[in-house]
């Protein structure tokens, strides 16, 4: 009789462990996507800042096409740096946004990237 108490017990902790789980879940879930709309907004921001035609959304979309296929092709190291470069005059020009960014990034983009992949400045472990 005792162990089947202790079976019931479990299965209700069980519950409502499994209940707890399905709020974190949530709240993660309400996070994640409050973490992409401020992403959004900083970039919507740094566009703007740019001086981009943001009511040419085709240009934007061909330019970031454009951007992928030299990123993919032979020469993507000197356009990583190229573009790294531009980036950071832009955040020099432009520190309150760039700090807003960079807390938001999940992996900021400091160093050149050498033909090993490596940041360069940077040994590998």
């Amino acid at each position: 009789m005792a162990r089947v108490q202790n079976v019931a017990k479990l299965e209700k902790k069980f519950a409502a462990l499994r209940q707890q789980q399905e709020k974190i879940a949530a709240v993660q879930r309400s996070v994640r996507q409050q973490m992409e709309e401020a992403r959004m907004v900083t970039l919507d921001k740094m566009i703007k800042k740019t001086g981009f035609p943001k009511d040419k959304p085709t240009i934007l979309i061909g330019a970031l096409l454009e951007a992928k296929e030299k990123l993919e092709g032979e020469e993507s190291i000197s356009t990583i740096n190229g573009y790294m470069q531009r980036y950071r005059v832009f955040a020099s020009e432009n520190p309150e946004l760039a700090s807003k960014l960079a807390e938001q990034e999940e992996e900021p983009a400091q160093e050149d990237v050498t033909r090993d992949g490596a940041e360069e400045g940077k040994s590998e472990l």
